[in-house]
Parts: C-alpha cells; structure tokens; sequence
C-alpha cells in the first residue's frame, strides 16, 4: 500500500497533519486485498473519535476521524491509528465469524439475549485482541529501534523477495 492509495475527504489540516505521519508509517502493515484508503473527517459520530469500516468484497477501507483525536497525547494517537489498521487485517475474520454465528445461531428477533450476548462476547474478546496487537507493534518498533534497525517494517512483496533471493543462493 502505498500513499497514492490514500485519499483524504474534507479532512481539516490539523488532523491531517497529526494523523498523516502515523498512517503513511503503518500503512505497509494493511493486506494487499486493500486497494485504498480513505480517510474522512467525522465529528458526528459521539462515540468514536477514530474508528475504520474495512469492506473485504470490494477492497477498501474508510476512516473517520474527529476532532476529539488532537486531544489524545501523541503516543495514544500513533496506538489509536495501528488499533484501526488491525481491524482491517482482522475483517475477513470478522466476517467469517459473523457468518458462522448467523448460521448456527439465527437471531429470532432484535432483542434475543443468546444472540446478543455471543455477538457481544466475540466483539469485546476481539475489541481487546487488536489492541493488544497495536500496543505489541508499538513495543516491537521501539525495540528494534533501540537495536540500531530503523526500517524494520516490510511489505509482503519485500519478505517474498527476499526469500527468493536467499533460497537461490542457498
């Protein structure tokens, strides 16, 4: 994934300039089903100051951003953005499950409380994971720094490059 494939919608220059940096540095960490990304100012949504809606079928991702995001500390703002990259990585996962649950569990009404608390579960269990692994990818990044490796992060076509080139000289 590259810049190119970034689009920003009506984004204020404030945001943009806070927001930028993070998603151009984690952007290789998105699959290559992703075929853009756009990113869109929302200061509608009262719960979320970021959030992603990723769409496996037809290879995007979109994400909202709100101004509450400039009042989070900049290491918090850097989490808050590998956080929504994670749950584009994790959609097709998400989608299975979903089906899975809707198969063997149909929902009987809005209300069915069996329904309710098996999707709930998995979207906490979840909600947790990928913070978990944004927190991790953060560590990772400070710890390799702290080696001496500044470029540590690869893109897929990258690692299968390299493997190529390792087992012909092997």
């Amino acid at each position: 994934m590259t810049r190119e494939q970034v689009r920003w919608e009506e984004v204020p220059t404030e945001i943009r300039v806070a927001v930028e940096p993070f998603l151009l540095a984690w952007l290789s960490m998105l699959p290559s089903w992703v075929e853009e990304v756009v990113v869109r100012y929302d200061d509608n949504d009262s719960e979320n100051t970021i959030s992603i809606k990723a769409h496996y079928p037809n290879r995007w991702a979109v994400m909202a951003i709100a101004g509450g995001y400039l009042s989070y500390p900049e290491d918090e703002r850097e989490v808050a953005i590998i956080h929504e990259l994670v749950h584009v990585i994790e959609e097709p996962y998400t989608l299975a499950v979903a089906n899975l649950l809707d198969a063997l569990l149909p929902k009987k009404d809005d209300d069915d409380p069996l329904y309710l608390l098996v999707r709930r579960t998995f979207k906490d269990g979840m909600e947790q994971t990928v913070e978990d692994l944004a927190r991790a990818m953060v560590r990772m990044r400070a710890h390799f720094k702290q080696q001496g490796v500044e470029e540590w992060r690869t893109s897929g076509k990258q690692r299968k490059k390299s493997a190529r080139k390792t087992s012909m000289t092997s």
